[in-house]
């Protein structure tokens, strides 16, 4: 007789669902930054690890899969009230999935997604979700909830450690801005301030259900913050006969700090009204061949129809 499957909140922080949940954390095979694995043995597991442990203690209780009292999966999640504000509906992300290597993915992928939306019924919202690229049963089942890719992004990395293989480069008008130097110079900043921002292919603007002005705004409050160096450690920007034609900000990994990599990441561009678009190959040749901290790494994300600017 097949044991019965079941679905539940942990709602009892039992020790040993908790460390079965750490264990799959261990062994998921679908953990992001794994790119990080090919120069450190396992850091993409630590950080997935790292990730769980602390969604359990500051998480609503975790959805768990059971058959026959055996955990085969399980979901975190968080609620994110500041985009709950700024959308005036209640937001969720998604920190991580979590199954079983043995079993049949994408069936307990889709069990723990319409658990979340049992737990999460009464009103309108949003659940934000994060599918690795090679993880095809995950995307099947998210799908097959009722998800909808909104986003196909692409994670652009490079290791400084190899710059010398790369050919010489000249990067005409690059500016560097720590922000632990001060902030940015006034003319700098004003110039930065003045303009809307023109994002029409990220992922909020993609979902018809947000209004488009909500949208804008949005990004215009994550300029307004990362220009005045919150949230964000480096800039660099572009300019061009004394004109900027565009910028990126970066912050430290703390997540991977522990681990002994320097990586930067969290990447923010920008480009105002009327430049040109992205900042052209200097932009790209300079991430690839200065040291934006003390990082060794720099890593950024954009949407795929983005990818013609970088």
């Amino acid at each position: 007789m097949t044991p019965k499957r079941s679905i539940e909140p942990a709602t009892t922080a039992v020790d040993a669902t908790r460390e079965r949940l750490l264990e799959l954390a261990g062994n998921d095979a679908f953990a992001p930054m794994r790119w990080l694995d090919r120069f450190h043995e396992h850091v993409s597991l630590g950080v997935r690890s790292d990730q769980v442990r602390e969604a359990l203690r500051s998480t609503p209780p975790p959805l768990v899969v059971r058959e026959g009292g055996d955990v085969l999966g399980g979901l975190l999640w968080h609620d994110v009230p500041d985009l709950a504000e700024h959308f005036d509906v209640p937001v969720s992300e998604v920190v991580a999935i979590l199954v079983d290597p043995g079993v049949d993915r994408r069936p307990v992928v889709a069990e723990l997604l319409n658990a979340l939306r049992d737990e999460l019924a009464g009103g309108v919202g949003f659940v934000m979700l994060r599918i690795e690229a090679d993880d095809v049963a995950g995307l099947a089942g998210a799908t097959g909830t009722g998800f909808r890719v909104l986003a196909t992004m692409l994670g652009l990395v490079n290791d400084l450690e190899r710059r010398h293989l790369n050919p010489p480069y000249e990067a005409p008008g690059m500016r560097l801005h720590r922000f632990a130097d001060g902030p940015l110079p006034d003319e700098v900043y004003s110039v930065l301030r003045s303009a809307p921002t023109p994002l029409v292919d990220d992922h909020y603007h993609a979902d018809p259900r947000l209004d488009d002005e909500r949208c804008d705004a949005c990004y215009d409050r994550k300029r307004e913050r990362v220009i005045a160096g919150i949230g964000a450690d480096v800039m660099v920007y572009r300019e061009v006969e004394g004109t900027i034609t565009g910028f990126g900000t970066f912050k430290r990994n703390t997540e991977v700090e522990p681990y002994g990599i320097a990586l930067v990441d969290g990447g923010f561009g920008y480009r105002p009204p009327g430049a040109p678009p992205g900042h052209g190959i200097a932009a790209a040749e300079f991430m690839c061949n200065e040291p934006l901290l003390d990082n060794r790494f720099v890593e950024w994300d954009t949407q795929a129809t983005n990818y013609g600017m970088v």
